[in-house]
């Protein structure tokens, strides 16, 4: 079969077609394995449906391709002058595949042997797209970044391509190119990284629309007392989001010296002063940092706070031997510490509210209380006595018996005449004079 000038060719059902196609577009419009035998040229035109596989042999440098299937190509492609490819489903080259004209691929597009995109070309790569070849890719053309992948098994040549004052360069519109070159790049673009619109991968196994995942920084955060009085100190603590191994590295802003490598550091600036924790987690390489100010308050904020209202209650007046618990009171409410001694001694003897103390001697204790938050410090004194000893004896008991007074007869019943038989646990009394015989047993 032969179409020429114009004609449009359409073949539905699947199956082996010999065809000469001159200046004319063929559609494969049915679904299945389709193969075209023959020669294409003369600016043909091919469109491969939705559902169809085609399987081509050679055609010339002028061809249009519009694939949407599936295009299998068994030599080599050279397309240029007034040819394209627009290519939304799968298409394989057997063979090598250069190109000097429009080339849009959305979907794949893998080469057997070299891919050549020349400095002519005008390539898209759209979204999730690849375009893979198996051999050594050489790419001097302008590329449009829509998201898609370039991906090269061997070596890849990139020439004319990063920040060329020519413009040819890998162009971002929405997304990024990402090339992916396993073998590593060739001598005339040695470099990868992130440049003119182009994510470059070497040693790459896959190419991915995605770049290689960056970790997000740690959230880092610093907590402290920022506003302090000339001459008192701060400590700052750096916090970090999530679990890690943490390293921690304390400088002045705009200042290289390190001043401290914990979570914590004390500072005590003699002027407002910005400092910079930068944290690193060793396990993910993930990196972050926090600024904070320490200002210094007006001197009128800092003048010495009064001293606190500081009291001692306990028994101050004991025997010898004894002991006597003492508290330390304190008006309002505070962080409060306590130092006990003995007066014009240097001994701390308790760090509590209260202590115990059983002096042998009068001995006289101060308690100092200072609030850590407001710098307050205050003390009491009490002298605690230890009585004369005719104060501690015990009261004497005399040994002679005191006259108990008349017993009373109420409440009991009166014995009168003879024999009359006391019962047990009965109370009597006699009452009328007389004489009485009577035997009292115990």
């Amino acid at each position: 079969m032969e179409a020429r000038n114009g004609a449009v060719v359409c073949v539905r059902t699947p199956g082996t077609y010999t065809l000469t196609l001159e200046g004319s577009t063929l559609i494969i419009c049915g679904s299945g394995q389709f193969t075209i035998q023959g020669s294409i040229r003369n600016n043909s035109k091919i469109y491969v449906n939705s559902g169809a596989t085609l399987n081509i042999g050679q055609f010339d440098s002028n061809t249009q391709i519009y694939n949407r299937g599936t295009a299998v190509v068994n030599s080599d492609v050279n397309i240029n002058g007034s040819g394209r490819i627009l290519n939304v489903g799968t298409m394989q080259i057997n063979g090598s595949f250069g190109i000097d004209a429009p080339f849009d691929n959305l979907g794949l597009v893998t080469v057997s042997s070299e891919l050549r995109l020349n400095g002519s070309a005008r390539v898209t790569l759209g979204e999730n797209s690849l375009l893979k070849t198996n051999r050594v890719s050489t790419i001097d053309a302008q590329v449009f970044g829509c998201g898609g992948c370039l991906h090269s098994v061997q070596k890849m040549e990139v020439a004319n391509i990063i920040n060329n004052s020519q413009g040819k360069i890998l162009t971002p519109v929405d997304n990024l190119v990402y090339v992916c070159a396993q073998n590593g790049f060739g001598d005339i673009f040695g470099n990868t990284g992130k440049s003119g619109g182009a994510f470059l991968q070497s040693g790459c196994t896959e190419c991915s629309a995605t770049p290689p995942v960056t970790p997000p920084d740690l959230q880092v955060s610093i907590q402290g007392n920022t506003s302090i009085c000339a001459g008192t100190s701060t400590t700052l603590t750096a916090g970090v989001s999530g679990n890690g191994n943490f390293s921690y590295e304390w400088k002045k802003i705009n200042e290289n010296t390190i001043i401290g490598t914990n979570a914590s550091i004390v500072v005590n600036p003699a002027i407002a002063t910005n400092y910079i924790v930068t944290v690193k987690d060793n396990n993910t390489q993930q990196t972050g940092s926090a600024t904070v100010t320490v200002n210094l308050k007006p001197e009128a904020e800092c003048s010495t706070p009064p001293d606190l209202d500081v009291s001692i209650q306990g028994n101050t007046s004991i025997c010898a031997g004894a002991s006597t618990t003492l508290t330390a009171g304190v008006s309002g409410n505070g962080n409060f510490s306590y130092e006990w001694k003995k007066i014009n001694e240097n001994t701390i003897i308790g760090t509590n509210t209260s202590i115990v103390v059983n002096p042998v001697v009068s001995t006289t204790y101060i308690v100092t209380v200072t609030d850590s938050n407001t710098r307050q410090t205050g003390s009491a004194t009490v002298a605690v006595t230890v009585k004369p000893a005719a104060e501690c004896e015990p009261p004497v008991i005399s040994p002679c018996a005191a006259d108990p007074g008349d017993k009373s007869c109420e409440n009991c019943t009166p014995l009168t005449g003879s024999g009359t038989n006391i019962n047990t646990g009965m109370t009597y009394c006699i009452s009328t004079p007389g004489t009485y015989s009577m035997n009292l047993r115990i």
